[in-house]
């Protein structure tokens, strides 16, 4: 059986893995750099975020700031990012590349909302499961959930070959698992 023919799939976490830090902190950070009044949302959004009592509030509001972005801003600010290699974890750039031309199916999973995560998927020519928002608020949270993820791939016929993250609890145990932490990748041994 060819490769193309096995559906396998390949997945790379975005936040700390794929990117240096989170896909949404870098964005907010470069869209409110650009003028005073962005600045103010961001530091007002901060505070209401701050303000609230509960955890689990906290982290349904966690992207609210990233409401305020319009689809072509996230689009631009995206390709800012992938064009500055501070941010940008380029080996594994570029092994995206190398297992696209394999005809590997290239996956982003992350936590991230879809919205912001989507853009970065479509400059990398890859899918993306990521969380989802409704107007910033987080409705389906997929932070330490990825494995309901690959059940959902293996469902769709959609064997997961390979995972890329900096945490532990994202690899699948029927798959290859490599960490990425402080820019190096290290394969995981089960």
């Amino acid at each position: 059986m060819k490769m193309a023919d096995r559906r396998e799939v390949i997945v790379f976490d975005i936040d700390k893995t794929l990117i240096h830090q989170n896909l949404h902190e870098l964005l907010i950070d470069l869209w409110s750099a650009e003028t005073p009044r962005r600045r103010l949302i961001t530091r007002f959004v901060a505070g209401f975020r701050r303000a609230c009592l509960f955890p689990f509030i906290q982290r349904r509001l966690e992207y609210l700031a990233t409401a305020f972005i319009s689809e072509q801003q996230l689009h631009e600010l995206t390709l800012r990012i992938l064009s500055g290699s501070e941010h940008v974890h380029s080996d594994l750039v570029r092994r995206i590349g190398k297992y696209k031309r394999y005809r590997y199916q290239v996956v982003l999973v992350s936590a991230t909302p879809e919205r912001v995560a989507r853009p970065l998927a479509r400059q990398l020519g890859a899918s993306v499961y990521a969380s989802k928002c409704i107007c910033g608020v987080l409705t389906r949270d997929l932070l330490a959930k990825k494995r309901s993820v690959y059940l959902l791939m293996e469902k769709d016929a959609l064997a997961v070959r390979t995972v890329y993250s900096d945490s532990h609890l994202d690899f699948w145990d029927r798959s290859n698992s490599f960490l990425v932490k402080d820019k190096i990748v290290t394969k995981v041994i089960a």
